[in-house]
């Protein structure tokens, strides 16, 4: 029974440590810039606005999830005149909710926004 419940420790641990090292592989390997044009592409394609993203996206993982974007402005419904900006903009989800699945915002940062309103 104990040689069962040692393998069984064994196990969970080598379970345990294989998440972290996945979870270690991703944050190290994942850029986001990568996807950035996709982004802006596909704001243009389903919206038809255009979309500016000045600066590098920046993610963190610890002790929130979160991302850190720079200067953002969004135009105006099939033209050039800029609809909304602002110069910096950073959200972060709580980690521990996410693992009862809930989605917990937890912090939101707008710095210099302005918006273009008739």
């Amino acid at each position: 029974m104990k040689n069962i419940m040692k393998y069984a420790l064994l196990g969970f641990g080598g379970i345990i440590i294989l998440i972290i090292l996945i979870g270690a592989y991703f944050a190290a390997t994942f850029n986001p810039n990568d996807y950035k044009q996709k982004i802006i592409d596909l704001v243009k394609e389903k919206k038809e606005r255009t979309l500016h993203i000045d600066g590098d996206i920046k993610l963190s993982f610890w002790p929130k999830i979160g991302a850190d974007l720079g200067k953002i402005s969004l135009s105006e419904h099939k033209t050039d005149q800029t609809f909304a900006s602002v110069n910096s903009v950073k959200v972060a989800l709580a980690v521990l909710p996410l693992l009862r699945k809930e989605l917990v915002i937890d912090t939101v940062y707008v710095d210099g926004a302005s918006a273009h309103i008739i």
